[in-house]
This record gives C-alpha cells, sequence and structure tokens, in this order.
C-alpha cells in the first residue's frame, strides 16, 4: 500500500462521524483501485459496510458486505472473513 491509501484508510478509521468516515473511506477505495490493492479494498468495503450498519442503513450495509465477499474471492485473510461474518450476523444475515 502507498503513503496515500494508507493515510486515507487510517483517516476514516480515527473519524468519528459516521458520514464523514465513509466519505474517507471511498477516497480509499478509490486509490485502492487505482493501485490494485484487493485486500486493501476488501478491508475498506469491510470498514464502509460496518459504518452504515452503526448509521442503520442496512441496504447499503449489506451491499459492502456482498462487494467485500466478491474481494475477498482473490485474497487469503481468514481474519477479515471473519470480520465480514461477524458483520452478516449483525445484519441478520
Amino acid at each position: 500500500a502507498t503513503r496515500a491509501d494508507t493515510l486515507e484508510t487510517v483517516i476514516g478509521d480515527f473519524t468519528l462521524d459516521d458520514e464523514d468516515a465513509i466519505d474517507v473511506y471511498e477516497r480509499a477505495l478509490e486509490l485502492a483501485d487505482t493501485l490494485n490493492l484487493p485486500e486493501c479494498r476488501a478491508s475498506i468495503q469491510l470498514a464502509i459496510a460496518d459504518r452504515y450498519l452503526e448509521i442503520g442503513d442496512h441496504e447499503a450495509a449489506r451491499t459492502y458486505a456482498d462487494e467485500t465477499e466478491r474481494s475477498l474471492d482473490n485474497v487469503q485473510n481468514e481474519g477479515l472473513r471473519q470480520e465480514l461474518a461477524e458483520l452478516r450476523r449483525d445484519l441478520g444475515q
């Protein structure tokens, strides 16, 4: 990951307002796509899904959870898979 990509993700992690954090994560997601970083992409998508869950937008949370799952098809990261499973439980899936 580049410094810019890492910085965007970290800023999102420390942004208290969920909607502001989603905006930051969206920019980080663009960077992950540009730099072809599938594991980073999956992590960011999962963070976005979690933030949408926090604000009660379950439809958007499910959409990002589905995108996370597709991204994880190309990645070997059991920790992210476990986090995704927890998120899906929280969504009642």
